[in-house]
């Protein structure tokens, strides 16, 4: 029988503030009972579809905690693990920080698919994952309540497979120095890390914003190892350093916001070694255009040394002329608040860039209405001595309207209307696939004012195969959610909705494996016990008496096949006809080409072997 924690055990256990230790942590007693396998959906390209596994190795009652985004890698054999942590409930106000696998059987000793290996007490505050590294070091930003304001914390590595026997809290990367630690007045505010390990050494990367002592330097900072001292990075990339575009005018230095950043070692077939380089968004809030940290309106790559903003950088514009001086702040990227109040700072990040140097995004367009919305590749260009000059034109990889994605996405609550975003999480693994999520179903009412309700809504994991240019839809959930079997003799499992936003549980770059075809992702039920959306009807993750459970889900994708079942059978459905014709004419100049509409037309109605 699967080793099951009371609620009422757990709550004794949780009353230890900062405890660490390791235990399935299951009050539903259904977590890792789920493993389901389904076929990807083909929605574009020649790719065939391939297979997806699924599990819920984590699974909480809908009242008991919220989540931050989860994490995800694959480990030498081939099985993916990860991480989430929690941020208290209303019921049993559990926050801690648990490692996942895939089902209980396949767990520690066959009865754990998580370890719960730390745990805050109920007057602490939150942990958020920012990166779990390719070698298992996860990294977090740690928010307390005591004496420590907050601290960038990991654990080198990951405590998987599971352990009976305690593994400790995480290691800090900032010692007691002025900045941090509220004993010595520190009022910096952190956001979700980015992290590497080069060369044997830790990196850890971080935005900072000081609006008390200014000790810690304001701007994107990377650290080397543990006990730094947060005013001392080893690298600096400074607000007030940032290039300002002329355009919008009127703005200085002191409008500039940067995102929190990913810290990744860039190495192309002409360096094999890499060096290690850091990414960051750069925004402008102020009276003239908003959206800071929120809507960057350029990233900039750069080499991690001492030479930062002086030695040069690379930059992509959102709008695409390669020209900062004359930015259109109407077209931006799009990720989340990097520091302050709220959830932002607990949200990952919505940008991502791999070994080879590509880096992927979600790109807004205000200059039409609706907003545009899409994810876009950027492939790089090397020099001949193998250094980092620029960026190709982009290559849009999915577009909200189009490949059965909504697009203008309203809901008002009280008497705002918010525009939600159609599709956001743009990932990249290293072999430069795309994963992301998008909102593919909406059910719709309006208010008394006539002002529009969104009741529900179905969203979708999609995966972007590069070598085939196919996209493949993976996951559905929400109001036709895909439903996990169990693999006792318990209820099966709906999927509940995971936020397609900026939301502290949606789906990020980290929740995206570097190698190995896994993703990880929070869903939950949005019900009446959810404020934030009222009118939402429970669209799933229901459970045991109608209860409703928020988890992770974790999937793991087989190679898609690169072949073509027959020239021109695009749809791959095994025939040559008008869904190929249509398939190709509605993504002609982007995806498709003259070849390939020639390819349909010469073999029209051919029937594949």
């Amino acid at each position: 029988m699967q080793t099951r924690t009371t609620i009422t055990a757990a709550a004794t256990l949780l009353a230890l503030c900062g405890a660490a230790f390791a235990t399935n942590y299951d009050p539903t007693g259904q977590a890792g009972q789920y493993e389901h396998t389904k076929t990807t959906t083909v929605v574009r390209g020649s790719g065939a579809a391939t297979t997806a596994t699924i599990w819920a190795p984590w699974i909480l009652p809908e009242a008991d905690a919220a989540q931050n985004s989860a994490v995800v890698q694959v480990d030498a054999q081939g099985v993916p693990y990860g991480a989430v942590s929690t941020f208290g409930g209303q019921t049993n106000p559990f926050r801690g920080i648990a490692a996942f696998g895939t089902t209980d059987a396949a767990g520690f000793n066959g009865v754990a698919s998580n370890n719960t290996f730390i745990t805050e007490g109920i007057t602490n505050r939150s942990n958020s994952f920012g990166e779990l590294v390719n070698d298992g070091t996860a990294v977090w930003r740690a928010n307390f309540a005591g004496l420590e304001q907050n601290n960038l914390e990991f654990r080198a590595p990951l405590p998987w497979p599971a352990s009976t026997s305690p593994v400790g809290a995480g290691t800090k990367v900032f010692g007691a120095f002025p900045g941090i630690d509220d004993t010595f007045g520190g009022t910096a505010q952190l956001g979700t890390p980015g992290a590497e390990r080069f060369n044997g050494t830790l990196y850890t990367g971080v935005a900072a914003f000081d609006s008390g002592t200014q000790a810690i330097p304001v701007g994107v900072n990377v650290y080397a190892g543990q006990n730094n001292n947060p005013n001392a990075p080893f690298a600096s990339w400074l607000q007030t350093g940032a290039p300002v575009p002329t355009i919008p005018a009127g703005l200085t230095s002191a409008n500039t916001r940067q995102t929190q950043p990913v810290v990744r070692t860039l190495a192309p077939d002409c360096n094999p070694d890499g060096e290690l380089f850091v990414m960051f968004g750069v925004g402008f809030s102020g009276s003239s255009v908003t959206g800071g940290s929120a809507r960057p309106v350029y990233f900039v790559i750069d080499q991690v040394n001492s030479s930062n903003w002086s030695d040069g950088f690379v930059f992509i514009d959102a709008d695409g002329d390669n020209d900062l001086s004359t930015a259109n702040p109407d077209i931006r990227f799009v990720d989340h608040q990097a520091t302050g109040g709220g959830t932002g700072p607990f949200t990952g990040g919505q940008f991502s860039i791999n070994r080879r140097g590509q880096v992927v995004a979600v790109v807004e367009d205000r200059t039409v209405t609706p907003r545009g919305h899409s994810i876009r590749l950027y492939n790089p260009i090397w020099d001949e001595n193998c250094n980092l000059v620029g960026y190709e034109a982009p290559i849009d990889i999915a577009v909200a309207g189009q490949d059965g994605i909504e697009n203008n996405i309203n809901n008002t609550t009280g008497t705002t209307t918010f525009t939600l975003l159609p599709l956001s999480g743009a990932a990249i693994d290293d072999n430069g696939n795309v994963s992301f999520t998008a909102i593919t179903e909406v059910v719709t009412d309006v208010n008394a004012m006539g002002a529009p309700v969104l009741l529900g809504s179905t969203n979708s994991l999609f995966f972007w195969h590069a070598a085939s240019d196919s996209l493949h839809r993976v996951v559905d959930g929400g109001l036709n959610g895909d439903v996990l079997p169990a693999l006792n003799s318990g209820p099966d499992l709906k999927l509940g909705f995971f936020p397609v936003d900026t939301a502290s549980d949606n789906f990020t770059r980290a929740g995206f494996s570097s190698d190995g075809l896994a993703m990880a992702f929070c869903f939950r039920n949005r019900g009446a016990a959810n404020p934030a959306f009222p009118g939402f009807t429970p669209d799933g993750g229901n459970f045991v008496g109608g209860a409703s459970v928020r988890g992770v889900v974790v999937v793991q994708l087989e190679e898609p096949d690169v072949s073509v079942p027959c020239p021109g059978d695009y749809n791959n459905d095994g025939v040559v006809d008008f869904g190929d014709l249509s398939t190709v004419l509605g993504a002609f100049g982007s995806t498709f080409d003259f070849n390939d509409l020639s390819l349909v037309l010469s073999n029209f109605g051919a029937i594949c072997e």
